[in-house]
């Protein structure tokens, strides 16, 4: 089944970097469109009310670089084969499977690609497995990379 439309996440690990070298063969292979998103998570723990709004807003703006910099360099593996992704960075409060789900839902994408393991640079923000989630609630089909 050729897919049309694929959704790449990513969080900068090296695992990601894998999906993306998968997904931009698969995109050439397919002649499919290919969107890189990047998700920066900020989970409700570090969002209490401890910090304050200053230090939720300093945390917004160091994730959401996090997430802006693993799309730059996965955006330069589709860039290297020849490929013209757009380009997503989402910051999200609590799930990065739920905002990558729900992405895939609202751009159409027939399929998701993401790394086996991620905790790239936003790592110690992230909790539980997100390859794991988003197997279990997608709706397409997921291409888990190693």
């Amino acid at each position: 089944m050729p897919y049309k439309k694929m959704l790449l996440a990513t969080d900068g690990s090296d695992h990601a970097l894998s999906a993306a070298k998968q997904a931009a063969q698969l995109a050439k292979d397919m002649g499919a469109e290919v969107e890189v998103l990047g998700i920066a998570v900020i989970h409700p723990m570090y969002g209490g009310m401890h910090m304050g709004a200053a230090g939720i807003s300093g945390l917004e703006q160091e994730v959401e670089q996090a997430a802006t910099d693993a799309v730059r360099d996965t955006t330069a593996v589709f860039t290297e084969a020849g490929l013209s992704p757009k380009s997503v960075v989402s910051v999200a409060m609590g799930s990065a499977a739920g905002a990558i789900c729900q992405e895939a839902e609202d751009i159409g994408a027939d399929l998701i690609v993401i790394g086996s393991r991620g905790l790239g640079r936003a790592g110690s923000l992230l909790v539980g497995s997100t390859s794991r989630d988003v197997l279990h609630h997608a709706k397409v089909p997921v291409l888990v990379v190693r």
